[in-house]
């Protein structure tokens, strides 16, 4: 399985490399994502849905006490609780069509959202790492 960390945030790719050092070599996507970057893939950072569907597993940087509105260091996110969190999204059936079959009843789709609580750096040391390609 391949695995990428997509960050438009230099801070957010230090704290990953400096809290989880076997990331050092693992490839970062910094511009704008596609589908095919990210499909079927372990990435590690955050995505839109319409991304992480795509993925095979994704997991998000989150804070305990969330930084917005401006750029974060490493040491700031440290600070502010940063962490990983599993998530493993999945497409439902089209929108439209749900609402055609479900008028007039209560019955509705799951989100398709699996979230694990307490994922941390032992899931991300387990992961089958693949060798660095070398040129």
């Amino acid at each position: 399985m391949s695995i990428l960390i997509v960050s438009r945030h230099p801070g957010t790719v230090e704290w990953l490399r400096d809290t989880y050092p076997l990331l050092e070599t693992v490839p970062v996507l910094t511009g704008d994502v596609t589908d095919d970057d990210v499909k079927s893939k372990t990435v590690i950072g955050n995505l839109p849905l319409h991304l992480a569907a795509s993925a095979a597993t994704v997991y998000a940087v989150e804070f305990c006490a969330p930084p917005r509105g401006a750029e974060y260091g490493a040491s700031e996110m440290e600070a502010a609780g940063a962490r990983l969190r599993r998530y493993t999204v999945q497409r439902t059936e089209d929108f439209v069509r749900w609402i055609e079959y479900n008028v007039g009843t209560h019955e509705y789709p799951t989100a398709g959202i699996t979230v694990d609580d307490d994922v941390e750096a032992e899931i991300i040391r387990s992961l089958p790492w693949e060798e660095k390609e070398t040129a």
